[in-house]
């Protein structure tokens, strides 16, 4: 009886132990399941979300911009803008260029320009209509780097380039093969001129030396080392800073008339050099340059050096 009683608790035992396996795997089992539902569940949801379209945040940033640029109504306030030139541009003499801009509720349009804040005047007294939205502009000769295209409608709404743009001489060349070299050494300077060119020295001016044509006797180049007398003109100039051979110069234009005036620290002494306000000292001018060509008083310049 003993030993049956030994053996019927064993067997007991190991009933249990099997049933604490069962049921332990099964919720293992069951465990794991439920976790790769899980996983997959999640990836499903992320492709479900991929799959459906994105709101269209940009597409809203986009009307909203084409709404306030093209909104424009009676209840709108006026307004002009300048898209070009708007800074930054490099134009060549003579190039012809268009001028554009948009604008609300103005009745006139007039197209202006300054050089380094002075102003040179509207380029017509006749208005442009407002909705032209554009000019077509002959780049006028002459040289500088602080330009800007100003439009307003002649009363009070007005609006600029936001920078300056720079203009450059047209890049023609005259042949001065045949042309003489004047040189003075009192005043330390030369230039080239053509051969048809008188040198005179009848004028009062005993510090001036003048040029003119043989025949036509159409503009006077004067060279004023000291100045000593202003020009006069009434009309209102054009100045801009260029060089001639490594030396500063205020060249101004008018209309049948041009002038250049050295304010480099390097120039001969002999000659008075100019300052702020550009009177009574140094100058070149050339009367008549209309007649004369705006190439050739280029080439002219561009040989004149002091020497000493």
């Amino acid at each position: 009886m003993k030993q049956n009683k030994g053996i019927a608790s064993l067997s007991l035992i190991v009933l249990i132990v099997l049933g604490v396996a069962v049921v332990g795997g099964g919720a293992y089992f069951l465990g794991k399941s439920d976790s790769k539902k899980e996983i997959v569940d999640s990836q499903n949801l992320l492709q479900d979300n991929n799959n459906q379209e994105s709101p269209v945040v940009e597409n809203r940033e986009t009307s909203k911009t084409r709404k306030v640029a093209t909104e424009c109504n009676s209840n709108s306030p006026s307004s002009i803008k300048v898209l070009s030139p708007n800074g930054g541009e490099v134009y060549t003499a003579g190039q012809k260029v268009e001028i554009n801009w948009s604008s609300c509720n103005v009745k006139n349009i007039y197209i202006s320009m300054s050089d380094g804040g002075h102003d040179m005047g509207h380029f017509s007294e006749k208005s442009i209509s407002p909705t032209q939205n554009s000019f077509l502009w002959t780049v006028p000769n002459i040289t500088g780097s602080n330009y800007i295209i100003g439009i307003d409608d002649n009363m009070s709404i007005f609006d600029s380039s936001d920078k300056s743009f720079t203009i450059n001489s047209e890049t023609k060349t005259v042949s001065t093969a045949n042309w003489k070299t004047y040189t003075n050494t009192k005043y330390g300077f030369e230039l080239k001129h053509p051969d048809d060119w008188v040198f005179s020295t009848s004028f009062s001016n005993a510090d001036g030396f003048f040029f003119t044509d043989k025949s036509k006797n159409k503009f006077k180049v004067s060279i004023l080392p000291r100045g000593e007398f202003d020009h006069g003109y009434e009309e209102k100039p054009i100045i801009s800073d260029i060089q001639i051979n490594g030396k500063n110069v205020k060249k101004t234009s008018w209309n049948d008339s041009v002038m250049y005036q050295f304010t480099d620290n390097t120039i001969s002494s002999t000659w008075i050099k100019c300052g702020v306000d550009l009177k009574n000292c140094n100058r070149i001018e050339i009367q008549g340059s209309d007649q004369l060509g705006q190439d050739k008083i280029d080439q002219i310049i561009s040989t004149f050096k002091f020497i000493n």
